[in-house]
């Protein structure tokens, strides 16, 4: 185990202190003069994408809960089974010597199965950095990380801040925000 926890170190540290220059750029100098430069750019996507991830995550909870209560095939032979039932505890409850109060009550025990849990719950998270994934390839596809470059291109805001001149800086700016994510998650 502690093999893993090193590897995970590392692979955290590595995708944290790539710098722009040697990420990918378009050039061989990098955007930035100043490490805080970056770092404050880093942070606004950070918060940006997850604020996108929260978005995606509440969404997919609300669609997931009113799959759940959905119908469900045969609901009303089952209603209509239970209904002429008397009250009598399941034997297998009844083997757990539990009160009467709870073993009448079938659903009040529930257990979970662990590594399904872990399993369902590292699938949504693989889940939401694919839809993370999807939102920057899509803007760099539709133009918003040209657009930006555009937009700032040769300007430097009055206290001397620097910003990305090209499309690629932009793209990999968000593509380590995103990486650093998917270490972190």
């Amino acid at each position: 185990r502690r093999g893993a926890s090193s590897l995970g170190w590392l692979l955290l540290s590595i995708a944290t202190r790539v710098p722009m220059g040697m990420a990918g750029s378009s050039s061989s100098e990098s955007w930035y003069k100043e490490e805080y430069e970056y770092n404050f750019l880093e942070t606004l996507m950070l918060l940006a994408l997850v604020l996108l991830a929260l978005c995606f995550e509440g969404l997919w909870h609300h669609v997931v809960h009113s799959a759940e209560r959905s119908y469900r095939f045969g609901e009303r032979d089952e209603a209509a089974h239970h209904h002429g039932a008397d009250e009598e505890t399941p034997a297998w409850i009844e083997r757990l010597h539990l009160p009467p109060e709870i073993a009448r009550h079938e659903g009040a025990i529930k257990h979970l199965r662990l590594r399904r849990e872990l399993v369902n719950r590292a699938g949504g998270e693989f889940m939401t950095l694919g839809f993370l994934a999807f939102v920057v390839y899509s803007f760099n596809q539709l133009g918003g990380f040209e657009a930006l470059a555009a937009g700032i291109r040769g300007t430097t805001a009055v206290d001397g801040w620097r910003y990305p001149t090209t499309r690629e800086d932009w793209l990999h700016l968000a593509e380590n925000v995103h990486m650093q994510l998917f270490i972190a998650m």
